[in-house]
């Protein structure tokens, strides 16, 4: 097998363009940890043949909406496309911040900045998490889970715009760009090694 890996032409391929790792963080957490929760994503991928790569921190508030993100976020690429010779850039996101991405491409022009958007773990579909907190309010405290939410960027204030009847409408509007790659990419863990909130139904 690592014959075949070595000898993979895909190898022989080198991005040209600027990759760039969004992720969504508040104030207070990027004030005293800076980009320090990233740093092994960016070895990783520095790792990896990749020398033109930016971490780049969509920095929120506890009450800011996928609107208001996409928008910042949007702005932000504008400028790093600016600063590269008016690349467009392949933007990584994880988790929420993917719905924010798409929000950004489809409704805040970073069309103009992205060549490929790429989500890890994002709940395109709904979170059924936040399903869970609303069908069964006094069982699961959103409160237990504020720590999951804050590591995102998120607080109790906004993560229930995440609930699928909410992503059911948000995937009317914010439609693939014909002109941006889209890839996804997601993982699962067993029901019974996660925490109550997070087991399905």
């Amino acid at each position: 097998m690592d014959k075949i890996i070595n000898r993979s032409p895909i190898r022989n391929y080198k991005v040209k363009q600027p990759v760039v790792f969004a992720f969504n963080i508040l104030l207070n957490h990027h004030l005293a940890m800076k980009n320090s929760h990233y740093s092994v994503v960016e070895r990783c991928i520095r790792q990896n043949g990749i020398d033109n790569f930016i971490l780049l921190p969509n920095i929120t508030n506890v009450s800011m909406n996928i609107e208001q993100r996409a928008d910042m976020l949007s702005a932000r690429l504008k400028h790093i496309s600016a600063i590269n010779n008016n690349q467009k850039v392949h933007l990584l996101m994880h988790s929420f911040s993917g719905i924010d991405g798409r929000a950004a491409i489809s409704m805040y022009d970073a069309q103009k900045y992205v060549s490929s958007l790429t989500t890890i773990c994002t709940p395109h579909l709904g979170s059924r998490l936040i399903d869970n907190i609303n069908k069964n309010p006094h069982k699961h405290q959103i409160e237990r889970v504020d720590k999951i939410f804050e590591a995102v960027g998120l607080s109790q204030k906004n993560a229930y715009e995440f609930s699928t009847t909410n992503i059911e409408d948000f995937n009317e509007v914010a439609v693939d760009n014909p002109y941006v790659e889209y890839h996804s990419c997601g993982a699962q863990r067993k029901p019974y090694k996660v925490n109550d909130a997070l087991r399905y139904g």
